[in-house]
């Protein structure tokens, strides 16, 4: 299975600064950088290092039910995919985690996702972002 070209989770009930301390626990570097012109209000970019490497990410603040988007510019990191990514956020910040069901495959149903609960449960949802 080839991995996705980049990653983003949706984690419930977390704001910009808690998402970067949570950030700087998985990536050394993490720093906010400029907004680029037409980007959204509640958009947040940052440039962050792993393995030597620097990648770029943004976090979209409470853009969909009280749900922050994390979303990471790289195919070059330590998760498998979104769900992967998503069990991992959802344990460590005991928080609601939410991925697309079907990644990155643009064939699947866009309402289509899945829930992850702290414990590490899954259910599958209709979320209409």
């Amino acid at each position: 299975m080839n991995k996705p070209p980049d990653l983003e989770i949706y984690i419930a009930d977390i704001n910009v600064e808690q998402s970067l301390e949570w950030l700087s626990q998985l990536f050394t570097q993490v720093t906010k950088t400029k907004k680029v012109k037409g980007m959204p209000k509640q958009a947040f970019p940052f440039n962050f290092e792993h393995e030597n490497k620097r990648y770029e990410g943004i976090i979209y603040d409470r853009v969909a039910d009280g749900f922050t988007s994390i979303w990471l510019n790289s195919h070059e990191l330590p998760w498998q995919d979104d769900l992967t990514w998503g069990k991992v956020a959802a344990q460590t910040l005991s928080k609601e985690v939410r991925v697309t069901a079907g990644g990155w495959d643009q064939s699947q149903d866009a309402d289509a996702w899945v829930s992850i609960a702290p414990d590490a449960s899954i259910t599958q949802i209709i979320w209409k972002t």
